[in-house]
């Protein structure tokens, strides 16, 4: 049991999450709510709510700027936060559809195609529509379950890390994932991580080189991760064969991305134009 009351997380738990605490005071933090509930539910249920926010992102419009949730959300201003998101969805909601112009007005028949006789039915184009290769990229950042925050890592700057991570602020995961020793067990899953924040950012060439470096590595928890997000930078770049490989490597793994990089695979055309 303990008598704590939450003082630790009331002190330290927004800078913690912004990445913006002191290393003694953070690694001081982290000892304490490994062993404290009170605390860790704390950090606990603000990382639920920024995860849940930084997946269904509410824009708030005032004065011709915009008011994402990564600049609304700190532990003391989450609930306006949520309350504002409420709010807004209900204005949305109930705003009435323009009605359009001759909307009484009776729908004109639709002309004949060129080559079509009057009267019989149109012909069903077999034609495919153009794949747009950059609108398949799924450049979302993959979920981490928080688990090892109960201190089954062996690494003080991975759990810090992937704290960041949780919470939707991938600048300063990045930073301290650096920090992960290159023999600790964590090493490659930091790397993994580290590159997909690195992709979520824009700098889409390290996030290649880190994320490489873990396929080329073999058999990991995040080898197969690692191969469908570089097929997602791939794509993103409309590079299609280069996709097209990754995602086959994906899907001979037949793990938890095997379906999403199949579908993937069957939106790819064989041959694209020069």
């Amino acid at each position: 049991m303990t008598d704590c009351i939450g003082a630790p997380a009331q002190k330290w738990l927004d800078r913690y999450l912004e990445g913006t605490l002191p290393e003694n005071e953070a690694q001081a933090f982290e000892s304490h709510y490994f062993d404290c509930p009170v605390c860790l539910g704390e950090l606990q249920a603000v990382q639920a709510a920024q995860e849940q926010l930084r997946r269904h992102p509410i824009a708030i419009q005032q004065k011709a700027r915009i008011l994402s949730w990564p600049a609304l959300v700190t532990a003391g201003s989450l609930a306006a936060a949520l309350l504002i998101g409420f709010i807004t969805l209900r204005a949305v909601h109930q705003e009435p559809s323009p009605v359009p112009p001759n909307s009484a007005s009776a729908p004109s028949q639709p002309s004949s195609a060129p080559g079509q006789i009057a009267g019989q039915p149109a012909r069903q184009s077999t034609a495919q529509p153009t794949v747009q290769l950059a609108q398949l990229a799924d450049l979302n950042l993959p979920p981490f379950h928080a688990s090892t925050l109960r201190g089954e890592s062996s690494d003080s700057s991975y759990a810090r890390g992937m704290t960041l991570y949780s919470a939707g602020n991938c600048t300063a995961a990045v930073k301290s994932l650096a920090h992960v020793d290159a023999n600790s067990s964590d090493a490659l899953a930091a790397q993994f991580y580290a590159g997909v924040c690195r992709m979520h950012l824009g700098n889409l060439d390290a996030a290649e080189s880190t994320l490489r470096h873990v396929a080329d590595a073999g058999d990991s928890p995040q080898e197969e991760a690692a191969w469908y997000y570089l097929a997602q930078i791939a794509l993103s770049r409309s590079a299609a064969a280069p996709a097209r490989q990754d995602l086959e490597k994906v899907v001979a793994l037949h793990g938890d991305f095997e379906r999403a990089a199949s579908k993937q695979l069957g939106q790819i055309p064989r041959q694209t134009p020069r």
